[in-house]
């Protein structure tokens, strides 16, 4: 009868996933988590076949946590704002992971393909039944809201600037009705 699987796969990622977390995406060896987990290499070069299949299992267990948290609605704010606000608490309370998916070193950014710039359908709903804005219009004020709180996540996550919460979110909210008031304005006929 064969020996059962005390490494499994999940194992194995929550580990590489914990210490990616932790220590950041230069950290993570194959011989190293072997260390870790106490064990040889051979079990995960089994479940991954090389070190580049385990990094990209865990930018993808990154990608689905960072998705959640922002995702997670904040009470009391609009649906943007409350993206924006927990797109910047995750890079500062994920730092690592943050830098992994929008700053990483191999050259492949989680913004390649678009997978991020695209807006919930769920979020342009609501957007655009607040905003009385068209499908287009609203994807665009998505995406301008979004490069803003990005810039504000990258120079937190750098420590080029200190900003508080309450900072941010009087900053959010700035360009959020700045750039809405522009639309408005182009609908009515104004100029941009």
């Amino acid at each position: 009868m064969p020996r059962p699987i005390s490494i499994t796969k999940e194992r194995i990622l929550d580990a590489a996933y914990k210490k990616v977390e932790r220590s950041g995406g230069g950290s993570l060896t194959i011989r190293g988590l072997g260390d870790e987990l106490g064990c040889s290499t051979q079990p995960i070069f089994s479940s991954f076949q090389s070190l580049e299949g385990l990094q990209k299992a865990v930018k993808e267990k990154a990608a689905s946590s960072f998705k959640k948290y922002v995702n997670f609605p904040l009470k009391g704010f609009p649906p943007l704002k409350s993206i924006g606000l927990r797109y910047i608490r995750f890079a500062s309370k994920e730092p690592h992971l943050f830098h992994l998916l929008f700053e990483g070193d191999d050259g492949v950014s989680y913004l390649d393909g678009d997978k991020l710039l695209t807006a919930d359908p769920k979020i342009l709903e609501i957007v655009m039944r607040e905003t009385g804005l068209s499908k287009d219009d609203c994807g665009l004020l998505y995406l301008e809201n979004w490069i803003f709180a990005h810039g504000l996540a990258v120079m937190i996550v750098n420590k080029s600037l200190l900003f508080d919460e309450k900072n941010i979110s009087r900053m959010l909210s700035d360009v959020y009705q700045g750039t809405l008031e522009r639309f408005l304005n182009q609908e009515r006929g104004g100029k941009i």
